[in-house]
């Protein structure tokens, strides 16, 4: 037997076998002075292909994989969640390595550790797991930082897996807008009516800048609907309260880009990179409260959507008592999340 297990790991005898899986797969770790050890996803991967054969203790009888499985599952109980995750990509040819407790360092294929770095970190939950969209946000920025791709994998209850792309800001959007030179328009308050419950109507020769320029409000005959957040950028002083739409609004718009409600997709606005007319929109963006959480459920439903409708779904969020030196204060974040195959 090459293998045996003490102490919830295996120790391998035959240094010929400990070598071919270190050297050619990336299996396992070396000690100063002692064997090469597997931890249990990979001992489970590795029976399960036929590659070893495990006993329960060094001269004890064989283990199978359930007995591996039930280990694992003892000491860990997500370690079903991760062992799917961990044995769909080493089928899919990429060197996989357990890093923290429930999350993979992955490499490109073709590159392993000592010949490449890694490309992506993947985080494994189940498709009823709530998640904190800032926490995503948060990881996605780290991974970032050190030229990593953030991706999500999420168990589902039939076993099956779907993985998403997390990006941050600098990630998704091109580095201008729509080419809008001059955002602010002049139009005076005279030729403004409110509406009672939100947005406003413009009148005379105020309504055209806005509507050919900006693609602002819905023409209804000589006047011009705006909507809340519309109404907000033209007619609102900068000291004013802002909901987190206005704000978001804002924000977006000083980006450069043309923005529209994106009701009809379950999102807050919907953005076109060029002008409306010339073209469809590419993004959708929704506006999340810091500290909300959603349920990989919710999350699927909002990304299958997108993807359905040729759109790329983005969270926006103001994240409080966030210290890093690519995110100012105060200031909006945006996090994307995409559905992509391996």
């Amino acid at each position: 037997m090459a293998c045996y297990i003490r102490n919830g790991k295996v120790f391998f005898q035959d240094k010929k076998l400990s070598s071919t899986l270190m050297n050619k797969g990336s299996y396992g770790q070396t000690h100063s002075g002692g064997p090469m050890t597997l931890d249990l996803i990979e001992a489970a991967y590795l029976l399960e292909n036929g590659r070893i054969d495990v006993k329960k203790s060094r001269s004890g009888p064989v283990a199978d994989l359930r007995h591996i499985l039930e280990m694992g599952m003892a000491q860990d109980e997500g370690f079903m969640d991760r062992y799917i995750v961990y044995r769909d990509l080493r089928n899919r040819g990429m060197v996989t390595i357990r890093a923290g407790n429930s999350g993979f360092s992955v490499y490109k294929r073709g590159d392993r550790p000592g010949s490449g770095k890694p490309d992506s970190w993947y985080q494994v939950y189940r498709e009823t797991d709530s998640v904190s969209i800032k926490g995503l946000w948060m990881e996605a920025l780290t991974r970032d930082h050190i030229r990593l791709r953030s991706v999500s994998a999420i168990v589902d209850g039939d076993w099956d897996l779907t993985y998403y792309d997390i990006e941050v800001e600098s990630q998704v959007f091109p580095a201008k807008g729509t080419g809008i030179e001059d955002p602010g328009y002049v139009v005076e308050e005279k030729e403004r009516t409110a509406i009672p419950e939100g947005g406003s109507i413009l009148w005379g020769d105020g309504r055209e800048d806005p509507h050919a320029r900006g693609f602002m409000g819905t023409e209804m005959g000589e006047c011009l609907l705006l909507s809340n957040e519309e109404d907000g950028k033209l007619f609102a002083g900068e000291s004013d309260d802002k909901h987190l739409k206005d704000i978001v609004y804002r924000d977006l718009s000083e980006r450069g880009w043309y923005i529209r409600t994106g009701f009809k997709y379950g999102a807050h606005f919907r953005i076109y990179t060029s002008t409306p007319d010339s073209s469809h929109s590419s993004l959708l963006v929704h506006c999340i409260p810091e500290g909300e959480h959603m349920t990989w459920e919710e999350i699927s439903r909002c990304v299958r959507l997108c993807h359905s409708v040729n759109k790329r779904m983005i969270f926006a969020l103001i994240p409080e008592g966030v210290s890093d030196p690519h995110h100012e204060p105060g200031k909006v974040a945006y996090l994307s999340i995409e559905w992509f195959k391996p």
